[in-house]
């Protein structure tokens, strides 16, 4: 199996979803082990966006110094859960819409744009913080969709000089 591996990696013969799941197959990566993956990341990205969102939240409160660990584990606890709902939500909502079409992903995406501050900042459940962002964005949707355009514009062309400076230099 380790061979059939190798052989498949090393020339290049991964050609389609097929001979990526054979591979994976080979290797004893299960479905399970794709959940287990799966679970964790969202459970890692509910943790730092919570933990900063009540950072963020608290540090405007207590302009005078910054806030303890304790005091924004504190705040972020009970936001976990919506922040975990919103997740699933957005998710399933953004991957609907790029099911649909194009556009309506990015539509979805930018009116969710707003649901994760909301909750932090306004004290919302998931689901009134969706409604939140919906009415924020829908009367600045074209200010909110430029901002996302400059940023993802930023993102790529940091990742693209990041690319070229860490590229082994060949002769």
């Amino acid at each position: 199996s380790t061979n059939l591996m190798e052989s498949m990696v090393e020339d290049g013969n991964i050609e389609d979803w097929e001979d990526f799941s054979k591979l994976m197959i080979e290797s004893g990566f299960s479905m399970a082990h794709f959940f287990l993956i799966l679970i964790l990341s969202l459970i890692a990205s509910v943790l730092t966006m919570s933990i900063f969102g009540s950072y963020m939240r608290l540090r405007e409160e207590m302009q005078d110094r910054r806030p303890e660990a304790a005091e924004v584990f504190r705040h972020a606890l009970p936001r976990m859960l919506p922040m975990f709902v919103l997740l699933i939500l957005s998710s399933l909502a953004f991957s609907l819409g790029f099911m649909v079409f194009l556009i309506g992903g990015i539509v979805v995406g930018v009116l969710f744009a707003a649901a994760y501050p909301a909750i932090f900042m306004e004290d919302l459940s998931a689901t009134a913080a969706i409604q939140r962002s919906f009415n924020l964005c829908k009367k600045n949707f074209f200010n909110t969709l430029g901002f996302f355009i400059v940023l993802l514009i930023t993102v790529l062309f940091t990742f693209f000089i990041l690319s070229l400076l860490l590229q082994p230099i060949s002769a």
